[in-house]
């Protein structure tokens, strides 16, 4: 069975660190990363347009490498029910098992983790 699993959580809790960690251990997974996305956009404003094209792109390559028999790891950030009924719908058409997993931690460890990164990938 294919997994789509999907990390959320506020900046510093993990999401990165846990994906990539589990990304070890499956066989024949990719990661996706919002931030990794976001990094093609070089004068990134976090404006409504750019947000929805990272999210499609996030999305249609889910869909993608599902369909190719990869299980997707998914280290994004937000988390709504209107985004969590697309990878479900996505997950379905894939036969793929959906796992979505929040990750939260203290605000001043949050704080103290993404204190050191760069302004433009802390959202």
């Amino acid at each position: 069975m294919k997994y789509l699993i999907y990390f959320s959580g506020m900046p510093g809790t993990g999401k990165t660190t846990a994906s990539l960690e589990l990304k070890k251990i499956i066989k024949d997974s990719v990661v996706i990363s919002r931030n990794s996305i976001k990094k093609w956009f070089s004068d990134f404003k976090n404006n409504d347009l750019e947000e929805k094209l990272i999210y499609t792109i996030l999305i249609k390559s889910t869909d993608v490498f599902l369909f190719n028999n990869y299980d997707v790891i998914i280290d994004g950030a937000g988390w709504s029910k209107n985004f969590y009924d697309k990878f479900k719908k996505i997950a379905q058409k894939n036969k793929a098992r959906l796992v979505s997993i929040r990750l939260n931690c203290k605000m001043e460890t949050s704080i103290r983790r993404t204190a050191g990164r760069k302004k433009e990938y802390v959202w």
